[in-house]
């Protein structure tokens, strides 16, 4: 009768644990890794920052660039994150329309490669400015690549 227990409670931590990183694979993939992490109120790491960038919709950045996200008031990332993420949802799409190729393309190209770098080097703390020119630095330096001959 122990081991019927023993096993359910088993059996329950592994499905937990499997639903957690289906939760968190998936909020990565839709590019609300920084509302999952913030909502837990765990530190966030500054590629989470980019995620929403390299991985939302064309109109999940259209949003952010309208509007800058919402992240809870009492998680300690203050508004100039909250700007600075809106600024860069912008350019995204500004330099997108510039090359004539959509923000997918551009994501994937330029994006999706400079999360996974920080995600490795394990860029923890960076200020929003220092932030904002690494992205532009990228995005600026793939549509200078295209437009040469």
């Amino acid at each position: 009768m122990w081991r019927g227990h023993r096993r359910r409670q088993e059996d329950t931590e592994a499905s937990s644990a499997e639903r957690l990183v289906v939760e968190e694979c998936s909020a990565f993939l839709a590019g609300r890794y920084a509302d999952l992490v913030d909502g837990a109120g765990r530190p966030l790491p500054a590629w989470v920052w980019l995620n929403a960038l390299a991985h939302g919709s064309h109109h999940e950045l259209a949003a952010l660039a309208a509007q800058p996200p919402h992240w809870q008031a009492d998680s300690g990332h203050d508004a100039t994150w909250q700007r600075a993420v809106s600024f860069l949802a912008h350019e995204i799409r500004c330099v997108a329309r510039q090359e004539g190729i959509e923000v997918g393309q551009l994501q994937a190209r330029v994006l999706v490669p400079l999360e996974l770098a920080m995600m490795k080097e394990s860029v923890r703390s960076v200020a929003p400015s220092t932030f904002v020119g690494a992205v532009m630095e990228v995005l600026h330096r793939e549509a200078d690549d295209r437009s040469r001959p």
